[in-house]
């Protein structure tokens, strides 16, 4: 049963991820991405896996899949959103559309 439960919210209608796309309209090409996750239990969301192919940039894609994601954080009623940003990249999109700024974010790795 806890298998199943999982399976289901990883996918259809009740998944707890979801996964946006931005096309070019003309090739069909993918262009941008960026992930949701929910938390609906906590009210909370994170938001995850943005990122725009380097010859799109500049169009709005990067921003119109924070809005969607958002929108759909809003729909299930989550009170809080979290995202990691580039300060230089698109932590000024996400500034932009409201995301407060917090502690610095430190990456470890293991050589």
């Amino acid at each position: 049963d806890e298998l199943e439960d999982l399976r289901m919210s990883a996918s259809g209608p009740g998944a707890r991820s979801r996964c946006y796309v931005a096309y070019d309209r003309d090739s069909g090409e993918p262009l941008a991405t960026g992930s949701l996750h929910l938390f609906p239990r906590q009210g909370l969301g994170f938001l995850w896996g943005g990122c725009t192919l380097e010859s799109a940039r500049g169009r709005g894609l990067y921003s119109a899949l924070v809005t969607a994601r958002m929108n759909e954080a809003r729909a299930h009623s989550l009170q809080r959103l979290g995202i990691f940003a580039v300060p230089h990249t698109s932590g000024r999109i996400v500034q932009g559309q409201g995301f407060q700024k917090h502690e610095p974010y430190h990456c470890w790795t293991k050589g």
